[in-house]
């Protein structure tokens, strides 16, 4: 019985969190709130000006938002994992103009979002809370 009762719980578990990339959309729009919100712009100033898809073994699992005069936010195209990578406020001319660490780092970022989805990680912690409020 208190197998039973375990798997059940685990399988609504399961049910409840429901992972899933991440759509262009979503996360230009998760992007531009964070500027808003937290760096404190209007609306009115956030304009994409450029979206750098950002692929590892030919899924794309960040996206680089330019925002015109305002910077940068890397957001994730993988729901299981803090929909905010990073961000800068600093113009960007180009992607593959970009330092050698950044470019290393962000390279780091995409093997982990990989992992965690090629192995269908769960998300941890507030991952959840996060994309939902965004």
């Amino acid at each position: 019985m208190k197998n039973i009762l375990t798997g059940i719980l685990l399988f609504s578990s399961l049910l409840f969190v429901k992972a899933e990339e991440v759509e262009l959309a979503k996360a230009q729009q998760i992007a531009e709130t964070w500027f808003v919100e937290v760096l404190s712009n209007s609306k009115e100033e956030v304009t994409v000006e450029r979206t750098d898809y950002l692929v590892y073994h030919e899924d794309t699992l960040v996206y680089l938002f330019h925002f015109r005069d305002l910077g940068f936010v890397f957001v994730s195209a993988e729901d299981r994992v803090h929909p905010i990578l990073g961000y800068g406020t600093a113009t960007v001319p180009a992607w593959e103009d970009a330092p050698y660490s950044v470019v290393r780092w962000i390279e780091q970022k995409m093997e982990e979002i990989a992992y965690i989805r090629n192995n269908q990680v769960s998300p941890w912690g507030d991952v959840v809370n996060y994309w939902s409020d965004m």
